[in-house]
């Protein structure tokens, strides 16, 4: 029942963030992909959960945990970030379930296995990803939420903001 819950849970998620990113915002896969790596992930352990062997449902839990855990306390919780949120917390649920059915079912050494790989998977998956994003400072700036940016770049989109609001309450005041 579990295993059914959560695959449903995984599939809507992936669904609904993979539509907004793709066809509402208008996306390529590959930069889809290195903004929100996640929702593959999650994409992944959805068929897993159904079709996957011991080895690579340990293999996927440090992906799981680390963009599980990365994404729950930096990323605002407004707007669509809240679908985000949704993914990120999924993630953490999914590492537990795999985690506790390869721990219950003695499979210590695929699991140790697994999860010595997946960490190396990780790191490169991170790597690819940061290399990326610094590479394509435009979909950073666009997409991804300003709580994650550089501190100069922050004070920079307040400067801006602060700006264009005083414009429009001189706008006002001219109209009135």
């Amino acid at each position: 029942m579990l295993k059914r819950l959560l695959g449903f849970l995984n599939f809507c998620l992936v669904a609904t963030v993979s539509f907004y990113y793709l066809q509402l915002c208008g996306l390529s896969v590959k930069e889809f992909f290195g903004l929100a790596p996640q929702v593959f992930i999650l994409g992944l352990s959805f068929a897993l959960l159904f079709a996957g062997e011991n080895f690579m449902r340990a293999f996927i839990v440090p992906a799981l945990i680390y963009y599980g855990m990365f994404g729950l306390f930096f990323y605002p919780w407004t707007g669509i970030d809240v679908a985000n949120q949704a993914v990120h917390a999924l993630l953490l649920i999914n590492a537990l379930y795999f985690l506790l059915s390869l721990a219950l079912g003695l499979k210590v050494i695929t699991l140790l296995f697994g999860l010595a790989a997946g960490l190396a998977a990780c790191a490169g998956l991170r790597f690819y990803q940061t290399a990326f994003l610094q590479s394509r400072k435009d979909l950073v700036k666009k997409y991804l939420p300003a709580e994650l940016m550089a501190p100069e770049a922050k004070k920079t989109a307040v400067k801006k903001n602060i700006r264009s609001l005083r414009y429009i309450d001189e706008q006002l005041k001219l109209n009135d």
